[in-house]
């Protein structure tokens, strides 16, 4: 599977995608078909790289001596979030 094939794959999954969904996108896009289990195979391959790189900044952030942390709402609309 190409590599923009698992972005794609990954960046559709992200929004709670049902896997029949993913299989048509990936037949759409690419001419894939591949089956439920390949398709959850390959959200389980990109998972394993994301959950990596999530354990890398979440070190980082542990190992720090201090850590800012702004939890003041976004605007949205002109109203405060």
């Amino acid at each position: 599977m190409a590599p923009i094939t698992l972005t794609q794959l990954r960046h559709i999954a992200c929004k709670v995608t049902p896997v029949e969904l993913i299989q048509w996108a990936l037949q759409a896009l690419h001419g894939l078909e591949l089956s439920e289990g390949a398709s959850i195979g390959a959200l389980q391959r990109v998972a394993a790289v994301g959950w990596a790189t999530v354990a890398e900044i979440r070190a980082t952030i542990r190992a720090s001596p201090r850590v800012y942390a702004d939890e003041t709402g976004l605007r949205q609309d002109g109203t405060n979030g």
